[in-house]
């Protein structure tokens, strides 16, 4: 692989955020949001959690699922309201303000505890609080509940200019069982790339317009979310007296923001290459992650990429620099030995989605990706993918109690691509993208003129009003649910309309067609261009789904956004699953 330089500019635009012509660098500590936790009991899972947070407002909003394993019963839940003072810390504002907690039945009653904490906390961070705010929940017999929170804090600050917000997941394993899945949006107006300095996280990131979106399922939380950020427009206007160093802060921004521009123009190979550059820990996460979103775009076929070396511990997934292990047993990475590349089995297979047990007893693993079930055992060359037998020409070890394997396995059982670039010793995993997942995310996630699927009728009325015309309901093999389609002729939109299992009337499926000039989430809408679909969308693109280049296919046809075009505009988009 030839090593292409991506220029002066970006070593230059990483380490000037390290400059302190101005700045000391000392941090005034405030508070990360977080979530609930059981204090008084166990029988409760977390089925999910959606987290918003608006770190510039200082404010959260919380709304988690509850399901009860056990009897009947009431359940004190408890969140952290201040924390101890650190005599060795710079301490700004640590507490909770405005905690509110609510369930169906409306609002619940709100008390400050001291000394309380939840029974089984599994390290120390829960002894750096001094209070807790508690509130009491009545539980039926497997009855799943909806518990919404909110509160007010203040996030941590550098006198480098340097903003700080997170999000404290990993208490959340205090609940029983894996968390179902979780979604922390962070709303930051006016945000770009070059403001991000570093992601903590893995790599479960994603950019949208003003947000920073981490979202994860059927995990355990090992490590807390954090951005460190630099909030450019606020820190001009903050220096607008102060000419030295507000004109400081917009030269920086400037060179910034031109090495985005140079990001935003490259090609497959450059943006390749600035992921593969694993050695240069300076340059801004803000600017691997948008190289990795370009090159999604451009290269259409492969979704996750890990980039590793032959002697490092440090990799950059999907963007994100993260370390392959760094515990009790040292830093770990991949190896060479008897002239084949080994490399650790856990770490791949996890942060390209797949799920990892181990049988210690027996020594055995078990991989289960996308459908797919590996087992294999240490010391054995032989393996099996699903029911069939396969053979490995080295069997997999154990080296600082990880589990390695050679290379050459995770293309053959996993169906990873892989490639090896002989003169760095660096390595590069791509992971074929999961268009059913894409899919269904899209189109959940989706707008249209302020609709979105499983919108109740009333909220679709305030927008749009009453339909001008309703079918009789009906009933379809596919779902087995009540429908009924509510037509907007004169507006171009056409709903599909369900009950629900709470017998409420939702939006099932969008179509809007001319004269509707409603827009997506990323302004594309009737009469847009094909090019501007997929500079938009390109991620979500699926070619196996094209019909000579008059349907474009976001997702699959089972669940996402189809758009058809005729001389490369579009002149109808659909919202939903089941498509055509």
């Amino acid at each position: 692989m030839k090593k292409i330089v991506l220029s002066c500019a970006l070593l230059i635009a990483a380490l000037v955020i390290h400059a302190n012509m101005v700045f000391a660098n000392d941090c005034v500590v405030g508070r990360s949001p977080e979530g609930v936790y059981p204090m008084t009991d166990e029988d409760i899972i977390m089925v999910d959690e959606d987290i918003r947070v608006y770190p510039l407002e200082g404010r959260a909003e919380c709304t988690f699922e509850f399901l009860n394993t056990g009897e009947e019963k009431d359940v004190l839940m408890g969140f952290p309201c201040e924390r101890i003072p650190d005599p060795d810390s710079i301490l700004g504002d640590t507490s909770i303000r405005d905690f509110t907690a609510e369930d169906e039945s409306g609002v619940l009653k709100v008390e400050s505890d001291n000394g309380i904490k939840p029974p089984k906390s599994f390290d120390s961070r829960f002894d750096d609080y001094s209070s807790w705010f508690t509130f009491s929940v009545h539980f039926k017999k497997g009855q799943r509940k909806i518990i919404k929170n909110t509160y007010k804090f203040s996030m941590s600050k550098y006198s480098t200019g340097t903003d700080f917000v997170g999000y404290i997941i990993k208490t959340g394993s205090v609940w029983k069982d894996n968390i179902g899945h979780t979604k922390v949006t962070f709303y930051i107006p006016g945000l770009q790339p070059y403001w991000i300095e570093h992601l903590i996280g893995g790599p479960y990131f994603r950019f949208e317009e003003d947000k920073i979106i981490w979202e994860r399922s059927d995990f355990e939380p090992v490590e807390d979310l954090g951005i460190y950020f630099m909030n450019y427009d606020k820190l001009i206007n903050f220096y607008e007296d102060e000419i030295e160093i507000k004109n400081y802060l917009i030269e920086q921004e400037e060179e910034l923001s031109n090495l985005q521009d140079e990001i935003s123009q490259m090609g497959k190979d450059k943006l390749l290459n600035l992921l593969l550059d694993i050695e240069d820990y300076e340059i801004r996460d803000g600017f691997r992650f948008y190289a990795y979103e370009r090159l999604l775009k451009i290269d259409r076929v492969y979704g996750q990429r890990i980039c590793l070396k032959v002697g490092e511990n440090r990799a950059i997934v999907n963007g994100m620099r993260t370390t392959v292990d760094n515990d009790d047993y040292g830093t770990f990475g991949p190896l060479i030995k008897d002239d084949r590349t080994f490399v650790p089995l856990r770490f791949i297979a996890e942060n390209m989605g797949g799920k990892v047990e181990w049988d210690g007893a027996l020594k055995q693993i078990k991989i289960s990706y996308e459908g797919k079930t590996v087992k294999m055992q240490i010391g054995q060359k032989t393996y099996y993918v699903g029911n069939e037998i396969k053979t490995m020409d080295t069997a997999p070890e154990i080296v600082n109690s990880r589990t390695i394997v050679p290379l050459r396995f995770v293309s053959e059982s996993l169906g990873y691509d892989v490639q090896w670039f002989d003169e760095e010793k660096k390595i590069l995993i791509s992971g074929k993208k999961d268009f059913p997942e894409l899919g269904f995310r899209l189109m959940e996630d989706e707008l249209i003129g302020g609709l979105a699927l499983y919108m109740e009728d009333k909220e679709c009325i305030k927008i749009i009003g009453e339909a001008e015309e309703k079918s009789k309901t009906f009933l379809t093999y596919a779902d087995l649910l009540e429908h009924q389609t509510w037509f907007y002729k004169s507006k171009g939109i056409e709903l599909d309309m369900i009950r629900d299992d709470d017998n409420k009337q939702v939006i099932n499926s969008i179509v809007v067609t001319k004269p509707c000039n409603f827009k997506l989430r990323r302004n594309i809408g009737i009469g847009s261009t094909r090019n501007e679909v997929l500079t938009a969308y390109g991620e979500f693109l699926n070619n196996e789904c094209d019909e000579n280049g008059s349907v474009i296919v976001l997702g699959t046809v089972y669940g996402g956004v189809i758009l058809r075009l005729e001389n490369d505009t579009v002149t109808r988009i659909f919202i939903g699953a089941a498509a055509e």
